[in-house]
């Protein structure tokens, strides 16, 4: 669903800039829309809303411009519906993502999205969107475990077998 004017229910919970300047912002505890902004901060739209289908969103609380497609796409955690939704820079579904548990941010780094979650856990994401792994499901590990796991993810260089916590990431 678009808007014309920003949603008058407005509880921002995270930003992303375009390479041309437009800014997003997304509404992730009022009416669950992202609402657009030029470079000047003048309202251009507001998409998505409260629900599942693929022109909504629930609790739309992490949001990043990821640049590892051809062209620049959101992605958003949509965290009520446990998943990653990429959209236009025009606010058009492209794709679902599965995988995560209640996703609340998202950070990239070397072509890998790592999403942390309310589930107390982190979903490293590669670039088709897959889930390579998840980090401290294990409710024997300590939080020392899972930071050695995510920098030897992130800070190693090389090749990765797909779900080999030991694995490097090019």
């Amino acid at each position: 669903m678009r808007r014309e004017k920003p949603a008058t229910k407005f509880s921002p919970t995270n930003v992303a800039i375009a390479p041309n300047g437009d800014i997003y912002v997304a509404d992730g505890y009022g009416s669950y829309y992202i609402n657009q902004y030029n470079s000047k901060g003048e309202f251009i739209r507001s998409f998505g809303g409260a629900g599942k289908e693929p022109g909504q969103l629930s609790n739309p609380y992490g949001l990043i411009l990821d640049t590892r497609w051809p062209e620049p796409v959101l992605l958003v955690a949509d965290r009520h519906n446990n998943r990653l939704r990429t959209l236009s820079l025009d606010g058009k579904h492209v794709a679902f993502s599965g995988g995560v548990n209640l996703p609340c941010h998202l950070h990239e780094r070397r072509g890998v999205m790592v999403v942390p979650d309310l589930g107390a856990r982190v979903t490293l994401i590669d670039r088709d969107n897959r889930v390579i792994t998840h980090l401290g499901e294990d409710a024997s590990g300590t939080w020392q475990q899972l930071c050695t796991q995510a920098a030897t993810y992130l800070l190693s260089s090389g090749s990765r077998s797909a779900g080999s916590p030991s694995s490097k990431i090019a």
